[in-house]
Parts: C-alpha cells; sequence; structure tokens
C-alpha cells in the first residue's frame, strides 16, 4: 500500500514539475523572441501536460493540479489522504520547477516574465481576477472531468476505429 502511494506522488511529482518547467519555460523563451500570440505557449504546456498524461494517467490519475485533485475529492473518486498526499507533491513539484527555472536561466529572463505568473490588465482589479480565475478554472476541472472521469467520456466511451466499409458518422 505504501509503495503505491510512493509511486503516485512521485508520478504527480513529475507531471506537475513538468508542467510548470516546461510553462515557464515557454513564457520566457516567447518573451525573448518577442511573440505576442501565446500560441508557442499553449503548444508546448499543451504536449506537456498531454504526454505526461499519457505517461502518467495509469499510475496516478494525471491529475497534476490541486484542481482536478480537489474534484476528485469533492466527488468521492480518492481518499482525502490521497488527496492530501497529492496536493504536497503537486505543490512541491511547481515549487521545484519554479525554483530550477528561475535558477538555471539568466535572471533577467525569467524576471521579465515574473516566472510566468500573469499580471492583471488594466482596469481588472483583485476581485475580477479572483472571479476569472474561478471561471477558468471551472472550465478546466469540467473538461478534465467530462472526458477522462466521466465514463461517457472520450477517454472511456469506448469509440473505435472506422475500418474501409464502416459508414462515416
Amino acid at each position: 500500500m505504501l509503495e503505491d502511494a510512493v509511486r503516485r506522488a512521485v508520478a504527480e511529482f513529475i507531471g506537475t514539475f513538468t508542467l510548470i518547467f516546461i510553462g515557464v519555460g515557454a513564457i520566457a523563451a516567447a518573451n525573448v523572441v518577442h511573440d505576442p500570440s501565446l500560441i508557442g505557449v499553449a503548444i508546448a504546456q499543451g504536449l506537456a501536460i498531454g504526454v505526461m498524461v499519457s505517461a502518467l494517467r495509469h499510475i496516478s490519475g494525471g491529475h497534476f493540479n490541486p484542481t482536478i485533485t480537489f474534484g476528485f475529492l469533492v466527488t468521492r473518486r480518492i481518499k482525502p489522504a490521497l488527496g492530501l498526499l497529492y496536493w504536497t507533491v503537486q505543490l512541491a513539484g511547481a515549487a521545484l520547477a519554479a525554483l530550477l527555472a528561475r535558477d538555471l536561466r539568466p535572471r533577467a529572463i525569467t524576471s521579465a516574465v515574473n516566472l510566468g505568473v500573469p499580471a492583471l490588465g488594466s482596469g481588472v482589479d483583485a476581485a475580477a481576477g479572483v472571479g476569472l480565475e474561478a471561471i477558468f478554472t471551472l472550465f478546466l476541472a469540467w473538461v478534465v472531468f467530462a472526458s477522462a472521469v466521466d465514463p461517457r467520456g472520450s477517454f472511456k466511451s469506448g469509440v473505435r476505429e472506422l475500418r474501409p466499409g464502416d459508414a462515416a458518422a
């Protein structure tokens, strides 16, 4: 039982570390090349999460985000002790990734983008920022639950490949 918890914790740590390390790196790189489109950042983070979920989901569920773990706790899909373990290693993985992203690159590069932490735009106060973050977090949790947790979702629905001769849907 302890060995399983350690395996799950290591998977969550690595997945969260990867997401933050790649994310900060992509944000810093976009700033260095003066790319305001953020498409490279989105692709880098999408690939990072996609690869980590593909590689580690069978071990830990591939949460890599405290919000997803919270959703699993609320819906009683994991026990509170495991949720606390996940939160601990997710925060540790994120903190170590941010620390190494900061310290392994020139300080001017990571400071220019505040390690990827977005600033509130003009006219957006703290309350609106919290509200926006809550809405975006809801979207994230909804998509994860609808696609990966719900038995009718895309990862569990038993969708089969079309074969020659099958009618296209």
